[in-house]
């Protein structure tokens, strides 16, 4: 058909069926032709054209509450949108399902008195459950799908209502003279299972019965409960568990088959022939950025999100099945004794193979960021709290902690993976949790100094561990470092700086050192002692060629 977006609206609609939704109500207008036209030619999605969308979208509403099911609305761009308001208040009020598509002009003319052109982002403000601008132009349509199908989901998951996606096209709007050739409407693959009574994990039992299966963890809060029925699964049906630190299960007692230098082993050439069946994925994206390009390189044929909020946690546009449960309904997978657990013996030789790499480099040197890192993990006190930075120290804890039941409590600001606030955020775990340990870089330090003065005025027992490499050291880690001195490397990306930790920790009275050993800090962490700094110096270039180095030695060694 005539414009690149054609195959990503058809996409779309695909996936809005995906998610639930049977009907459509279309309202006549030019810039909506993209949308009408291949919501017309499907025989899934049944049509309505209502002249005035007004009463579309009333229309429209009253079809969403007998069926119980999202409807869809299609209009052109301006004013039209605008009409759909009362309805969109009467639906958001009342908890009726629908998806409003509003076409629009592309933002190069927004401002610049186009005609039939208003602000459509904030058309409905807080009455729209949800809103999504789409990109103009080119969309690759495994995005687009995802898109339409996380939209009909979002609007009848409880609490239903509204949602707004607002498509910006670019003329000419209509297809190719030969487009009736070129067309062949979309089929989605994709499931939605909504909660029940007992949580509805129909399609997580179903993929137990494959024997090559991989159980990913990301960033949970989930207690002993998710950990047990987690740990449950995975020795029942021999599948290893890729345990991200702030899953809580690396330090818990679970009894899952965990892979703690996942990390580490899934740029391999060993990793990459690993290919598994079925990947279920619980929690938030993981932090490993290795784990998520090794999943995009072998592109699992089934990938399960287990989410009791279906929260669309699948940057990588992977994810097959959502389903809307809690990890602690988790079905009881069947008996594997039938299996060789020859798929299980292999990633954990794998991941064992890594380790010794890694721990013999750290035994090396001790005093940069994953020798540091581990011995705060192996030393602060068991079952009590650890916070820790974006940035660097929250990838060193993916590098450096090995699995162990020490009933440590890993927290982070990961949905935003900012390093601001990290102090303030440990002064209310402290709060909450007794003697806590934060593992910080200095910018992330630099950045919360406000933080230290509140954990100062509560007299909060608080060890601040920091990693001080004068810089934002995680920048040698990106290409942009090979640019060197061409692109100001160091101004711009490094940001060195000459702050003196020991002036921060006097100001507030705190007890501050600098830590040079491994005894040492391991003879710090082991008793609680108020608020105190201790500032472990980073040998930057050193740092970054060890990394390079461990790398390397896995690479060939899982080769």
């Amino acid at each position: 058909m005539a414009s690149s977006v054609y195959p990503a609206v058809d996409a779309f609609l695909a996936g809005l069926v995906a998610g639930g939704v049977t009907h459509a109500v279309i309202s006549p207008g030019s810039r909506s032709t993209p949308l009408a036209l291949p919501a017309r030619l499907r025989d899934d999605l049944a049509i309505e054209v209502v002249l005035d969308e007004r009463s579309a979208a009333f229309a429209a509403l009253g079809r969403a509450k007998t069926a119980g099911i999202p409807v869809a609305l299609i209009c052109t761009s301006g004013t039209a949108g605008a009409n759909y308001h009362p309805a969109v208040i009467e639906a958001r009020q009342t908890r009726v399902p629908l998806v409003i598509l509003t076409a629009d002009r592309p933002p190069e003319v927004w401002g610049w008195d186009a005609g039939q052109t208003i602000d459509q982002v904030h058309l409905f403000g807080n009455h729209a459950k949800a809103f999504t601008l789409m990109p103009v132009g080119g969309f690759p349509s495994e995005r687009a799908e995802r898109t339409g199908f996380r939209a009909a989901v979002t609007a009848r998951s409880l609490p239903a209502g509204p949602v707004h996606v607002n498509w910006p096209f670019r003329e000419p709007l209509e297809p190719d003279a030969d487009w009736r050739e070129e067309y062949h409407p979309t089929r989605s693959s994709l499931r939605f299972f909504p909660p029940s009574a007992a949580g509805d994990p129909g399609p997580i039992e179903q993929a137990l019965v494959h024997e090559r299966g991989l159980i990913v963890a990301g960033p949970m809060g989930g207690g002993k409960e998710a950990a047990d029925a987690i740990g449950a699964t995975s020795r029942a049906a021999g599948w290893p568990v890729v345990a991200d630190p702030l899953s809580q299960l690396r330090s818990s007692s679970s009894g899952a088959l965990i892979l703690d230098a996942a990390d580490h082993m899934f740029g391999s050439p060993a990793a990459g022939r690993l290919v598994p069946d079925v990947v279920l994925r619980l929690g938030r994206t993981p932090t490993s950025k290795a784990f998520r390009l090794w999943l995009e390189r072998t592109n699992p044929p089934e990938v399960i999100l287990v989410d009791p909020a279906a929260d669309w946690s699948d940057p990588s546009a992977l994810i097959t099945s959502v389903v809307a449960c809690p990890p602690e309904a988790l079905p009881a997978p069947p008996a594997a004794s039938a299996r060789s657990g020859a798929w299980a013996a292999a990633w954990m030789e794998l991941n064992e193979r890594a380790a010794e790499i890694v721990t013999a480099a750290v035994a090396e040197h001790p005093m940069l960021e994953l020798g540091v890192t581990r011995t705060v993990a192996e030393h602060v006190p068991a079952g009590s709290a650890l916070v820790v930075a974006s940035s660097m120290p929250v990838r060193d804890l993916d590098m450096a902690m090995r699995a162990g039941d020490r009933g440590l409590r890993v927290f982070a600001n990961r949905g935003a993976n900012g390093i601001d606030g990290t102090i303030s955020t440990a002064v209310g775990v402290a709060q909450t949790s007794g003697p806590t340990t934060v593992l910080i870089g200095d910018l992330a330090f630099l950045h919360d100094l406000g933080g230290l003065v509140a954990a100062a005025q509560r007299r909060l027992d608080l060890t601040l561990v920091v990693l001080n490499n004068h810089g934002g050291g995680i920048f040698e880690q990106l290409p942009i470092a090979a640019w060197g001195e061409e692109v100001h490397f160091e101004e711009l990306f490094l940001t060195p700086h000459a702050a003196d930790f020991s002036h921060a920790a006097a100001m507030v009275g705190a007890v501050y050192e600098r830590v040079t050993t491994p005894a040492r800090l391991t003879e710090l962490l082991a008793r609680s002692g108020g608020l105190r700094v201790l500032e472990v110096t980073i040998d930057r270039a050193a740092n970054t060629a060890q990394l390079k180095a461990i790398r390397t030695q896995i690479g060939e060694a899982l080769s």
